[in-house]
C-alpha cells in the first residue's frame, strides 16, 4: 500500500505543469486543494470561512477577505501561508507543501489565477438541484434513526431520508 502511495505521489507530481508552461487550475492547482487543503475547508467545516472546494469558493476568500490577487503573487495571503511567510502555515498542523507545489501557486496567480474547469467538470449538484441517477447508485451504507422509523441512504453526496416501512421518501 505504502508503495503505491509513494507511486502515485510520483505520478501526480510528474503531472504537474512543466516550469515553462501555463499553470491550469484543474490539472495542477485543484489536485493540490483537493488532497491537502479540503479536509478543514469544505462546506461542512468551512475553517477561517474558506471554501476550497470549488475555484468560486477560491476566488471568494475567507472571513479576512480574498485570499489571492490576480497577477500579484506578492499580495498573496495564500501564498504567505504555504511558505510560511504569514501565520498560521498552511496546511494546519501538516507537513508543508513541497517548494515545487508552492511554486505552482505562485506561477498560477502571477498568470492571473484564471479558471480553466471544463463544464463537465463543474459542481452541479445543489440543494435545490439533486442529482439524477441513470444507472442505480452504490450503496456502502445504510443507518437507521433511533425510533426505527427513517432509514438513511447515502447517494452522489446527498443523503435520502426514507420512511423504515416503505411508504416514501422523508427527505
Amino acid at each position: 500500500m505504502r508503495r503505491l502511495s509513494f507511486l502515485l505521489l510520483g505520478l501526480a507530481i510528474a503531472a504537474q505543469a512543466a516550469p515553462d508552461s501555463p499553470v491550469s487550475y484543474f490539472r495542477d492547482i485543484r489536485p493540490i486543494l483537493q488532497r491537502q487543503c479540503q479536509g478543514c475547508h469544505q462546506p461542512a467545516v468551512k475553517s477561517g470561512g474558506l471554501l476550497l472546494t470549488s475555484y468560486e469558493g477560491l476566488k471568494a476568500g475567507g472571513g479576512k477577505g480574498p485570499v489571492f490577487e490576480p497577477g500579484a503573487p506578492g499580495k498573496s495571503r495564500l501564498l504567505g501561508q504555504l511558505k510560511g511567510d504569514l501565520a498560521p502555515r498552511m496546511p494546519f498542523n501538516q507537513p508543508p507543501l513541497a517548494a515545487e507545489q508552492i511554486e505552482l501557486f505562485r506561477r498560477w496567480i502571477a498568470a492571473g489565477a484564471s479558471d480553466d474547469t471544463p463544464a463537465e467538470a463543474r459542481e452541479t449538484v445543489a440543494p435545490d438541484k439533486p442529482p439524477v441517477y441513470h444507472l442505480p447508485p452504490v450503496i456502502t451504507a445504510l443507518a437507521y434513526s433511533p425510533d426505527g422509523a427513517t432509514l438513511a441512504v447515502p447517494g452522489y453526496r446527498e443523503v435520502l431520508l426514507h420512511k423504515a416501512d416503505g411508504s416514501g421518501l422523508v427527505a
